[in-house]
């Protein structure tokens, strides 16, 4: 979708790109976290503060080079 939006948009001077950063330490139950961790890349999930720091990035005039991305951070949508 965000390569999609990108070229049809992106002449017009809009960019977009996806944010999925899978999912967030809340404190859910250490069995369900286990679990979770051993199937990931980075074998932990995102904190809020990382996910906030790439919302605020895209959301600002910095990323203006950059569309039709998919940001990540290594969960399982790395796969």
């Amino acid at each position: 979708m965000a390569r999609d939006f990108a070229i049809c948009w992106g002449a017009r001077g809009v960019w977009q790109s996806n944010l999925t950063p899978g999912s967030v330490s809340r404190g859910r139950c250490k069995v369900f976290e286990d679990r979770y961790n051993a199937r990931i890349p980075l074998r932990r999930m995102s904190q809020a503060k990382a996910v906030t720091g790439a919302l605020v990035f895209s959301a600002s005039d910095a990323p203006s080079d950059t569309t039709g991305q998919n940001v990540i951070d290594g969960r399982p949508n790395a796969w």
